[in-house]
């Protein structure tokens, strides 16, 4: 009966410590979310600055272009 009272602590005790560690990775996997969803934002803005960046250097390229045929 001893043995009995032992396996179903031990069997308890392994079920609480799932129950934590599911806690845990549910906690985790919000938060990795979370910083997934912000580099996805971040990277979206980078890429626009990246964009307008190249826009206003290649207008620079055709001034610059234009000026040097003119001369």
């Amino acid at each position: 009966m001893n043995d009995t009272n032992n396996n179903m602590d031990d069997l308890e005790k392994q079920v609480e410590d799932l129950l934590n560690l599911c806690d845990k990775l549910t906690q985790s996997n919000g938060t990795l979310r979370s910083t997934v969803d912000g580099l996805k934002t971040e990277r979206s803005g980078l890429i626009q600055q990246k964009d307008k960046a190249r826009t206003h250097i290649e207008s620079m390229i055709t001034r610059l272009k234009s000026m040097e045929q003119n001369t």
